[in-house]
């Protein structure tokens, strides 16, 4: 996203002043504490099924992994979710309060690719067996639940 221009900066400062609003000062507030108010904030909604032909591979104790990373950048994930599986169909959220690092979030980018993955372990690290999917999502698709289906098994 570009910075504001100057000019239209000040003119909206203006106005602001004018309705007797707080002008908001960019600089004051923390960094890192954006509120979810924020245009920019995304959250991806993720609709999870099962392909019917992995049914018979899901481990009964399995734990959940869905992650997002950017599709062009850092192979840190940017927000996580780790959960006990109880069944399918699953609705997940991805959003900035998952975020490993402060500085690096999914509104940080406008393109990611979503994993989920079913295993044993819970580990963030794919192992041979574990059921999953891959899904790549741009913010326009993030305006929508997005479907992912786990249709694969780690080799």
């Amino acid at each position: 996203s570009q910075p504001m221009p100057e000019e239209l900066g000040s003119i909206l400062d203006q106005q602001l002043a004018e309705l007797g609003a707080p002008v908001p000062k960019v600089a004051e507030s923390p960094a890192g504490a954006a509120s979810p108010a924020t245009p920019s904030a995304v959250a991806l909604d993720i609709s999870l099924s099962l392909a019917p032909e992995l049914a018979s591979r899901l481990p009964t104790d399995g734990i959940l992994i869905v992650y997002a990373k950017a599709a062009a950048g850092p192979p840190m994930p940017l927000a996580v979710v780790r959960q006990p599986l109880a069944g399918f169909p699953v609705q997940v959220r991805l959003d900035d309060s998952q975020a490993m690092m402060p500085s690096l979030k999914l509104s940080s980018f406008d393109h990611w690719e979503v994993t989920a993955r079913v295993g044993r372990s819970g580990q963030a690290k794919a192992e041979s067996g574990d059921l999953q999917g891959v899904v790549r999502v741009d913010r326009a698709a993030a305006a929508g639940p997005i479907a992912l289906t786990i249709d694969s098994v780690v080799p």
